[in-house]
């Protein structure tokens, strides 16, 4: 089933907006710490996800990283109709899921968020993700 844009904005703000009132000091901007607070909450309790709410997290928390790889990284939300679903179209490197990426991430800590985020900056860094490894 499809998502609007404004669906998961609306999901996304909504828990930034609870997030900040639970935990002030870690002020939930568009930013890398953001992600890194993010990375290590669902690290510390992947427990608390349940299966029937996964979906609305993955989609709140993946709000909050895309925002923060669009103020970073110059790049804006895209919808990819053959997999309908919304991503992150990044200038010269192509799209990215942080939608997906917290869905998977919830359930299977093998590749963090922040590696994720932080591969995305080392594409633009050298200029292409085939160029990431050298």
């Amino acid at each position: 089933m499809h998502i609007t844009l404004e669906e998961i904005k609306e999901r996304g703000e909504k828990i930034r907006e609870f997030m900040k009132g639970k935990f002030p000091e870690v002020g939930f901007g568009n930013n890398k710490s953001t992600v890194e607070w993010i990375d290590g909450y669902i690290h510390r309790n992947r427990d608390i996800f349940s299966e029937e709410m996964r979906y609305g997290w993955a989609v709140a928390f993946g709000y909050l990283i895309g925002e923060a790889m669009n103020a970073e990284y110059n790049s804006e939300w895209n919808y990819l109709e053959k997999s309908d679903m919304w991503g992150i179209q990044i200038p010269n490197i192509g799209w990215a899921s942080p939608i997906g990426k917290i869905d998977k991430y919830l359930v299977d800590d093998s590749d963090s968020i922040l590696s994720f985020y932080e591969v995305v900056g080392k594409a633009i860094e050298k200029g292409g993700m085939d160029k990431v490894g050298s």
